[in-house]
């Protein structure tokens, strides 16, 4: 009985932690688009850096890279 407990507890604390890997080196936006963070060595995205006032992150693919840009900006 005390293992099928400690096996639900762990499966539990598993679940709730969601771990997003990543390739070290590439970049992205936040979710929130108000900075960008790079995949750390560890293979988890790190904080790496917050946009300026009116700016916001977009991503563009061609370069593979993370850009702080007006709200109203499109890549060409």
């Amino acid at each position: 009985m005390k293992i099928t407990a400690i096996l639900a507890l762990a499966t539990a604390a598993l679940a709730a932690e969601q771990v997003e890997w990543c390739k070290p080196g590439t970049y992205r936006c936040s979710w929130d688009a108000s900075g960008w963070e790079v995949c750390g060595a560890g293979y988890q995205w790190v904080y790496a850096g917050s946009c300026g006032a009116g700016q916001v992150c977009k991503y563009w693919a061609a370069s593979q890279s993370p850009y702080c840009v007006p709200p109203w900006y499109q890549f060409s």
